[in-house]
């Protein structure tokens, strides 16, 4: 098994973190998701991790701040794949997002 790449970790401290500036980070939404990530939403049944993510899709595409708040860096098109929904309840919550 090949072990993980670690080249510039080796023999570092953490204060050595602390005073050397951060890489640039190419946000997706600013300080919650970076482009070309994977992020994985879990929860109990019925909580609203759907609709999380069908607002998250809504205003990566729109371009708006995510809750008023979180800056959508790159507004862009979105690749939303479920296997919860039917088309009509997809469809319904499409609908009613817009409507928001």
């Amino acid at each position: 098994m090949a072990r993980p790449d670690t080249a510039g970790l080796a023999g570092r401290w953490s204060g050595d973190f602390i005073r050397e500036a951060p890489p640039t980070i190419d946000w997706l939404i600013e300080q919650l998701f970076v482009r070309g990530g994977t992020t994985e939403v879990y929860a109990q049944t019925g909580m609203g991790k759907t609709w999380l993510a069908l607002q998250i899709a809504a205003h990566v595409m729109e371009g708006t701040p995510l809750f008023g708040r979180f800056k959508v860096a790159r507004p862009g098109p979105v690749v939303y794949c479920q296997a919860e929904l039917d088309d009509s309840q997809l469809r319904f919550r499409l609908h009613t997002l817009a409507q928001q």
